[in-house]
Order: C-alpha cells, then structure tokens, then sequence
C-alpha cells in the first residue's frame, strides 16, 4: 500500500513541529553561556582539579581524604579530562558545563510538557525551558567546573523522573511487547537515579522527585518509589563510612541562635528567587519608600505567590502549581536547614535545582494567560497580551543581568590568565609578586539588580592560592605570592575584594623578597596586567643623570609598540630620600608641546624613593599609551625627571658632567613619525 505524500509531508512537519521546541531551548542555553569556552580556570577549579590529580581512579570511591564532601560520580566525571588530555582541559569542562545545561533545559521543556494538561501545553513547555536557561541567580553554574555536581544533579533527577513519568503512562497498556518495552522505562530511571545519588549530597533528594512524579500520575500508591529510597540511603551509608576532611557542621547543629538567625534571610533569599520576574521592583520600592531591603523582598513575594494562587486556582490548576512548588522545596529542603546566610547569599548557584521548579510555575503562568489568545473577547486577548509581555520582559531583564555577569566574569578570566602565562614565563627558580589581584568582582550594593544577595564572583577565594592558579592553567610551578596594596587601586566600575593587605613596610619587603613584581591596574572599564620591575641588590650602574644628588638614573631600554612606548629605568640612590619625590616621564612633540606623560612612584606606583635603602637597584617598567597613527608628523622627543609631591617643584637634574639639564628634564630618546605612518 502506497501512502499519499500529502500524509508523508504532514507526518514530516508533525515530528518537526514536536523537535523545534526542544532545539531552540537547548541552542538559546548553548548560546547564552557560549562565551564560557574561552574562560581558564579560576574560583573552586584549583582547590577540587589539583587534589584530584592526587587521587587515583582506584580510590575515587572509597576515599575523599583531604576534601569535605563525597561526590564520586562528579569527581570522576572531572578526572575524565585529566584522562584525556594529560591534565584538566579547561575548554573540555566547559564543553561538558554547556551540554548538562543545554540538556537540563531541554528537560524542564518535557517536565512542564508532560503536566501541564490541555490547550497551552507547548507554550508551558518552551517558555518553562527559555526561564530555566536564562534563569539569573545560576549565572555562576556554567563558567567554572566546581558546580558540576549541581549540574549533574539536576540532570540526574530529571531524567529519572521524566522516564519514571514515562513508565506511568503506559503501566495500563496490556500488549505484552508494550509491557516489556515499559519496565524499560522503569529500569532507565532506576539506573540514572542511582548515578544521582552518587553524584552529590544533593542526589539523595531525587526519590522525593519520583513520589511527586507518582502523585501527578494519579495512581494508587505503589511499593516502586522504596527502591529509589533504598539508592539514597546506601549513599548515604557510604558517605558517612568514606573518610574525608572536616567540614564545618550544619546551620542547624551550630545551636539556636545562629538557625535563627540566618534561616529567615535564606528564606526570603530562596523566596526571591522563586518570584524573581518582580523582584527586580524590590530596589525601587526600598528607595520610594524606605523600607528595609528584607521587607521589600518578602512583601514583593507575597503578593506574587497570592496572584500566582488565584490564577492557578481560576484556570483549575492547583495541582499543577503544588507540583511546582514541591519541587522548588524539595530542592531547597537540604540547604535551608544547613547552610548560614553568608554562604548562601554568596552562592546563586544553589538556586540550580529550586529553578526547576520556579520556571515550571512561571511557564505555565504564561500558558494559562497566553492560552486562549484566539478567543475575540477583549479580557482574552488582554490576558494573551500580559502574558507575551510577562514571558518578554522576564527574558530580557534575565538577558540583560547574565550579560552584566558575563563582563564581570570575563574581565576576571582574562587577568586571570595573564597573570597565569606571565608568572609561567618566568625561570622556574625566580619568585614572583602579584599586586592587586582581586579576589572576588561583582555588583556594589546599590547597583545589585536584585535586593538581597551579592551578585559577583570570586576568582581567587581565601582558601586558594596564586601559585594552585597558575600551577593548574600552565602546569607550572612557581613560587608567587599575591598581595593587596589599596593605596594604589583606583575606582573602577565594579566592585572587588582582594587577599591579603598590607602596608608600605610589608609591600617593601615582598616586592624585595621577589625577583618579578607584576600589579593589576584598575582602569574605568577593565584590569590590565602590567610589569612593575624589580628591587635587587646588586651593583649601581653608572647613571645618566643625577636628581639632586640624591638619585641616580639610567635608562636600559626602550621599544617604540603599536600600542605606545615601554621603557625600563634603572634608579638608584646614594641616600635615604626624606622627602615626597616622585618621577615623571613626557613625550613631547616636534613643537615641544607634552602629548603623554606618566607620572608615579617607580614599580607602578609601589615603591617611593623614600622606602628605598641607600645603594639599592630598582628595576623600573613604565608604559606610555600611545596612538602612533593619530600622532601629527614629525620627530618626537622622551624625557624624564623627579618632582616634590607636595609642592610641584621639580628637582635638579644634573649631567656626570655636572651640567644642569634645560627644565630639569633629562631627554633620553627620539622617534619619528612619518606621514606615511598615518591612518
């Protein structure tokens, strides 16, 4: 029998129309988080890749010495690079980061597919898997291969409860072939269920996910949930007969003071997160009316869950919105009672494994109000217009945020990986001196987009160190050390916290102790790496000019960039300096007009004339930004000299000869500009 083609083009467009939704959820995840791929290793990277490169395969799962947790499912996922590669592979972890979540959301697309029953069912779907893939508080999840476990999780659970799903809907089917092919089914979910309890602490939750699957299938009870039960308690046999590190114990084993008063603000911060899409009102109205930032957030939560309920409750969905909202507490249940505030409102991505739910309830708000959008009644089509404008704005201001994050954690990455290849390039026997490396960037309070919680990332946490950063990114060992300076951190548009301070006296005695000193320079809109030079006792070199008597100067070199000019002094003194002296060096053009300058103290600012001990040699790098091709024809002078700080007045600048240099200005170098050279 010959089937029509008008049939065969019909079933065509049938199976696409079912796949569309599922590749534009997956290639908008992949899309959102692409720029990823290029990040290094920063933030938990080092402390959880570099241990595990001490752990052999054989003991991955019977031992967790010298780490908190037992993840052995996530650890040896994360080994599987070093598999391959030799060593941890940042673009291969980020590869695998972007595909759990890609799938994760395709996911979320089946969950909300698979409930939410009647007309509306795939605007549900795809509006549940766009908010899950943009959701704002995971914005953290993808970038570094820490949350992996998260990741995992949340992948684990839903597949399990997806196939569990699938084994319910044809548990009535009497075809013998039908039944075969359904305990299938079970036994897929009963096998990536047990990978999630393996997985993390978090995978002991997942049998609670199959009971809610099981209720929302309207059967009777079954004995069939107790053997995913049976998976979370042999985890957690395990985890507790596995030896590992000392953790510090729960929120809720801390004493009562402490569970009172943190479990209200990571209520209210769960809270925020489940009713995010009016959250972003709760600034607004602190600033209006003056009411405290908590009281905002719980009052904006209330009246949303209160809408939320009387919409449900109008479209005959109730069920459907305590299925969500089941799910959002399963997931919360283990952190609540468990972690302190500082941490949580520290950590968005905890709200991976609630947002399953938190998108599953705002899809299908959208559903309920897009749904009847044909209907020619004027409440309907208004009721379709709020909800296109509700799904719209909910995705553009969570765009809008992940792209504000995105920067954050790019200009991190990108210093961290400077750093990381110039402390590499060093001789393997030479120390090394970061300055101003920051710790953490993000959002300042009052510019945050959300009330509560700090929105930022950390790239070198406390318990980290810049030596497991570079050694993981280049492996290379070398002996670096970071410090912060504040006095020469200059505003910048976002906020950071930084490692270790301290003052002139210990920065001189670091940067003496290191052979290279490097400075991050905090410029309006980004970090720049730049090379400060080095203090070293060795012999003074004959100087080219003498600063009143008290400092010498020789210039080593100079190299005329695409990007300006770098030039590395050479300062010595015959004296303790007593006085705020501090250099300058112009460019001047063929008029002998100044056109650059760059004025400081010699190493970028961090080592003043007066620290300096008598007969010492400090190594100076200094760069001048320079347009070559905006630069009039002509030839061009460079000159140095040393000035008082407090009083502007420059100091004598004296030949060997004993001649005085004109304006006190020794010029050391010339270069031409040529039309020809001009854009």
């Amino acid at each position: 029998m010959t089937i029509p083609n008008s049939i065969n083009s019909t079933r065509s467009r049938s199976k696409l129309a079912i796949i569309i939704p599922f590749v534009v959820v997956g290639a908008f995840a992949l899309a959102i988080y692409a720029y990823v791929l290029k990040l290094p290793f920063f933030r938990d990277d080092m402390v959880m890749l570099l241990w595990l490169r001490d752990m052999s395969w054989s003991r991955l799962w019977v031992d967790a010495t010298g780490f908190p947790y037992y993840r052995p499912l996530s650890f040896s996922t994360l080994k599987l690079s070093e598999l391959v590669f030799g060593w941890p592979e940042p673009i291969s972890l980020h590869v695998l980061n972007l595909a759990l979540h890609a799938a994760n959301s395709v996911f979320v697309v089946l969950l909300a597919q698979r409930f939410f029953e009647g007309k509306g069912k795939r605007i549900a779907a795809i509006s549940a898997g766009l908010l899950f893939a943009a959701y704002p508080f995971t914005y953290e999840i993808v970038p570094t291969t820490g949350p992996i476990f998260q990741l995992q999780a949340a992948f684990f659970g839903l597949s399990a409860a997806l196939c569990y799903a699938k084994f319910r809907d044809q548990t009535s089917d009497k075809n013998q072939k039908s039944k075969i092919k359904n305990q299938g089914w079970l036994w897929l979910s009963l096998a990536l269920a047990l990978m999630g309890a393996f997985t993390c602490e978090y995978g002991v939750i997942i049998p609670l996910f199959i009971v809610l699957v099981e209720l929302m299938c309207r059967m009777k009870s079954t004995p069939v949930p107790l053997l995913y039960f049976g998976f979370a308690a042999l985890y957690l046999a395990t985890w507790v007969l596995v030896p590992k590190s000392r953790a510090e114990p729960p929120l809720i084993l801390q004493g009562l003071t402490p569970a009172l008063r943190d479990m209200p603000v990571t209520a209210l911060y769960y809270l925020q997160g489940l009713t995010y899409p009016f959250q972003t009102l709760a600034w607004p109205l602190v600033r209006a009316t003056g009411m405290s930032q908590r009281l905002a957030v719980g009052l904006i939560a209330a009246l949303t869950l209160a809408g939320s309920v009387a919409l449900f409750a109008w479209a005959r969905r109730l069920p459907l919105l305590a299925f969500a909202l089941a799910w959002f507490l399963v997931a919360v249940a283990p952190m609540w009672p468990t972690l302190n505030a500082d941490y949580t409102l520290n950590g968005p991505r905890l709200h991976y494994l609630p947002s399953i739910g938190t998108t599953l309830v705002w899809g299908s708000i959208i559903a309920i109000l897009i749904a009847d959008r044909r209907s020619q009644t004027g409440v309907n089509r208004l009721r379709s217009v709020v909800g296109g404008v509700l799904l719209a704005v909910t995705l553009l201001q969570s765009l809008v945020f992940l792209h504000g994050m995105a920067d954050i954690i790019t200009i991190g990455s990108r210093i961290t990986a400077d750093v990381s290849r110039a402390v590499a390039a060093t001789p393997s026997n030479e120390s090394s001196l970061v300055i101003n490396f920051p710790a953490w960037i993000g959002k300042r309070g009052s510019e945050t987009t959300f009330a509560l919680g700090a929105e930022g990332i950390s790239f070198l946490p406390g318990y980290s160190t810049m030596r497991d950063l570079v050694r993981l990114n280049t492996q290379q060992n070398r002996d670096v050390k970071e410090v912060t300076f504040t006095n020469t951190i200059q505003e910048w548009k976002y906020d950071q916290r930084l490692g270790l301070l301290v003052n002139w006296n210990k920065l001189t005695n670091a940067i003496r102790a290191a052979k290279h000193v490097w400075a991050i320079e905090y410029l309006p809109n980004t970090l720049q790496l730049s090379e400060a030079g080095s203090v070293q006792s060795a012999k003074p070199p004959e100087p080219e000019v003498t600063f009143d008597k008290q400092i010498g100067l020789k210039v080593q070199n100079v190299a005329l960039t695409p990007d300006g000019l770098r030039i590395e002094l050479t300062w010595t003194t015959t004296i303790t300096v007593d006085r705020q002296l501090t250099a300058f060096v112009h460019v001047y053009n063929p008029q002998g007009k100044l056109v650059a300058q760059q004025d400081g103290y010699p190493l970028l600012g961090h080592y003043p004339p007066w620290l300096e001990q008598a007969n010492e040699v400090v190594h100076d790098v200094r760069r001048i930004a320079l347009s070559t091709g905006q630069l009039a024809a002509g030839h061009y002078v460079v000159g140095v000299g040393v000035y008082d700080a407090e009083t502007g007045q420059r100091v004598p600048a004296i030949s060997p000869a004993g001649g005085r240099f004109e304006n006190d200005v020794y010029l050391f170098y010339g270069f031409d500009i040529k039309r020809s050279d001009r854009r």
